[in-house]
């Protein structure tokens, strides 16, 4: 009877230890998803606090512009991002085809020609809804009173933005 007992005692034991060690592994498995999900949850809130600094691309709009009998061609930009918008070069389309009829760029000393860029001023708007109003002449003989043409900006990082207007 020894014997048997002892056997049973073994088999007993056999059984705890198989308890106990599949309590260990869930607790084990517990742990490590708590510790992933921490570690999860802590990345993208950190992500997510960085992403309003990531965004570094000029936006801006042009909220009017007018073209005058003399040629002059006056646009009004709002900056609608985080960072300085500065117009490197600003183009008259015809409506009709797209075709450029006028250009300016900063220090320009042309006619206006798109060979031939005239003077761009001032050509910085600064960040945070701020509103800048730029200027340049054409002395192009094909700006006709009472014709619709685009203005087209464009920013020393190449993005644009248009208006429609019709010259007096």
């Amino acid at each position: 009877m020894n014997i048997l007992r002892v056997m049973e005692r073994a088999r007993n034991k056999k059984g705890i230890e198989a308890i106990v060690g599949a309590v260990l592994l869930i607790v084990i498995t517990v742990v490590a998803a708590v510790l992933l999900y921490l570690w999860f949850t802590g990345y993208l809130t950190g992500t997510a606090s960085k992403a309003p600094q990531i965004n570094t691309v000029q936006q801006f709009i042009v909220t009017g512009a007018s073209i005058s009998s003399s040629g002059q061609v006056t646009a009004y930009v709002e900056n609608t991002g985080n960072v300085p918008v500065t117009i490197a070069q600003a183009n008259v389309l015809n409506s009709t085809n797209g075709a450029v009829v006028c250009a300016a760029i900063p220090g320009g000393s042309g006619s206006g020609a798109p060979t031939s860029p005239t003077n761009l001023s001032p050509t910085s708007v600064s960040s945070g809804g701020s509103v800048g109003t730029v200027t340049f002449s054409c002395s192009s003989p094909t700006l006709k009173p009472g014709q619709s043409y685009t203005i087209q900006l464009i920013s020393n990082s190449g993005v644009s933005a248009e208006y429609t207007t019709t010259a007096s």
